[in-house]
């Protein structure tokens, strides 16, 4: 919602702005624009009358200043080429391919103003989105805001603990290992959830793990799945052992 409404803004403050939304797949990248169309520029707004609702689609929004969102998957085999950007917001970045960032999407900056990118995506897999966040040389500005952080998680229910509201729904995600740790003191809350510790750490938590499937990269893993990679000469001397 709240990247929604920047990119509403944008294209109110910047005429004829392009702005391009992309997913892993066609319906996630439309998610924003759907967000935006039910919940921002609904009937009641006054924003509503400056879309210019005959050029829109479930994956375009028009305004009548000229100003355009279009989202687009950015799926290796289906993605379109052909269009420049001003601003591009890639959401759900850590299942975007490093081909689709660097070959695709980034070129697509190149001719026109402004030429910012906005990545959203939770802390799972060394690719692009984990060097924009955590490489010493990235020139993102990172916004990192874990489960404890998200108050809009509280509308669902919640429990008190020591002065503190946390999210039930979150909670019944947790599994044992991390409640037994966080609420030591609470046995009514432990209680095994339906995540494992790997997922709810890099899903809620916001936390690179070590995991070897987090370690590699896309390239590597598919290296490593097909039996591309380089064995090392020790690795196979003991193969070759008896």
């Amino acid at each position: 919602y709240s990247v929604g409404l920047a990119l509403v803004k944008i294209c109110l403050d910047i005429p004829g702005v392009k702005i391009g939304v992309f997913g892993p797949k066609a319906e996630q990248a439309c998610r924003i624009i759907k967000e935006i169309t039910h919940e921002i520029v609904t009937p009641s707004s006054k924003i509503h009358q400056i879309i210019n609702w005959n050029n829109c689609t479930n994956a375009r929004l028009s305004f009548f200043n000229s100003s355009e969102i279009i989202a687009i998957s950015a799926a290796e085999a289906t993605m379109q080429e052909g269009y420049h950007f001003n601003i591009v917001v890639l959401d759900e970045c850590h299942r975007i391919s490093d081909i689709s960032v660097n070959q695709r999407i980034v070129p697509m900056l190149g001719s026109l103003p402004i030429g910012k990118i906005i990545k959203i995506g939770i802390s799972m897999y060394r690719q692009n989105f984990w060097k924009s966040c955590c490489a010493p040389s990235t020139t993102y500005k990172v916004l990192s805001r874990d489960w404890t952080q998200c108050p809009i998680l509280l509308e669902g229910g919640s429990v008190f603990y020591k002065g503190r509201e946390y999210p039930k729904y979150v909670l019944h995600q947790m599994p044992l290992s991390l409640k037994e740790k966080m609420f030591p003191d609470r046995p009514d809350l432990h209680s095994d959830g339906s995540m494992t510790e790997t997922d709810f750490k890099t899903q809620y938590g916001m936390e690179w793990v070590q995991d070897i499937n987090l370690e590699l990269n896309e390239e590597d893993q598919k290296k490593l799945v097909n039996s591309e990679h380089v064995i090392l000469a020790s690795a196979l001397t003991d193969l070759q052992e008896p």
